[in-house]
């Protein structure tokens, strides 16, 4: 009779298990935020083909975005975001360079759990443009990309309370599409000049386009995010981000450049249910 008992709550006990596992795995929690971002920058820029110089300096990004989670589901994100920033080399003062930085992104990531995601990124546009005015008529150089990322995230709901979550996200390149118009002039292998693929024309006052672009993958034209966010109650992140690309236009002289970035976010609409 005993052992009939035991068997009855160990069966019970399962049976309540399973029920519990399944409810929580299909009760989704669904929050929309649309959300506007400010911070400061610390950018870093060194293009191997032209010198060995290396360019830094503090800026500021702007972002605005909508985000969508359904909790043990998929998270999805749409966001716009604007870099400016003023560098200057490490032994030359008088050489000062503006940046700007525009990129448009959509991501998607499928839930293995209720804690870590796995997904895609995709930059619908990247543009990136360098000016230095001391450069006369070789005073801009720019960059046109589309990138196809593997990512991502994972989410602790209670890192130190109920009101404080933590999330670290991050996105690799696997394969990119990328056109660039160096300053400097241009700098081009004798093997293009003597086969007669390059023209001399004017080629500052263009600007990089997709129909010129090539194909890369990771092994030649790598990039990296990494975001660490604390979020407080429903409205409020705090953000430390980093990202790097490195890829080589010319053979065995990479061009490379580094931002660092602590932001503050502000979710402008909040809905969850």
């Amino acid at each position: 009779m005993k052992n009939k008992f035991i068997y009855f709550i160990l069966l019970l006990f399962t049976g309540f298990y399973s029920f519990s596992q399944n409810n929580s795995v299909n009760n989704f929690t669904k929050t929309n935020n649309l959300y506007f971002t400010v911070g400061g920058i610390y950018s870093d820029y060194q293009d191997t083909k032209f010198s060995n110089l290396r360019y830094s300096g503090l800026g500021s990004q702007m972002e605005l975005g909508f985000d969508n989670l359904k909790k043990a589901k998929h998270y999805q994100n749409a966001n716009f975001s604007f870099e400016f920033s003023k560098e200057k080399a490490n032994s030359l003062e008088v050489s000062k360079t503006t940046v700007l930085d525009f990129n448009l992104s959509y991501k998607y990531l499928r839930a293995v759990n209720e804690t870590f995601f796995i997904g895609a990124k995709a930059d619908v546009i990247g543009f990136n443009m360098r000016s230095n005015p001391n450069m006369g008529n070789n005073n801009l150089a720019s960059i046109m990309s589309n990138h196809l990322y593997v990512s991502a995230m994972y989410i602790n709901e209670d890192v130190i309370n109920e009101n404080w979550c933590l999330s670290v996200s991050s996105d690799l390149s696997l394969i990119s599409i990328q056109d660039e118009v160096p300053s400097f002039g241009v700098a081009y292998s004798n093997g293009m000049v003597v086969n007669g693929e390059v023209t001399f024309d004017s080629h500052d006052s263009q600007l990089p386009s997709y129909t010129k672009g090539s194909f890369h993958g990771i092994w030649d034209n790598f990039r990296f995010f990494i975001d660490f966010n604390m979020k407080y109650k429903k409205r409020l992140y705090f953000s430390y981000s980093w990202q790097m690309r490195r890829f080589s236009s010319v053979k065995n002289y990479p061009t490379t450049i580094g931002v660092h970035a602590l932001k503050v976010r502000f979710n402008i609409v909040n809905r969850s249910k």
